[in-house]
């Protein structure tokens, strides 16, 4: 079921995972975590991008 984000018990928090692969290809993950209305952790998985530029806080501001 589906719930409005304003019913959630508990505010939503986001992780910022920003990596180089071997191949210097750099991603940004974006994960979002909250506890649900049956006070279950819930997570889901945002966005896995690839990530130009420096690895500022700036920039990965930016790009969410």
């Amino acid at each position: 079921m589906i719930h409005a984000v304003a019913d959630l018990p508990t505010r939503i928090h986001f992780n910022f995972d920003l990596w180089s692969s071997p191949n210097h290809c750099a991603l940004l993950g974006i994960v979002a975590h909250w506890v649900c209305l049956a006070g279950i952790l819930q997570r889901t998985l945002l966005s896995l991008s690839r990530f130009r530029g420096r690895h500022t806080g700036e920039n990965q501001t930016e790009s969410f």
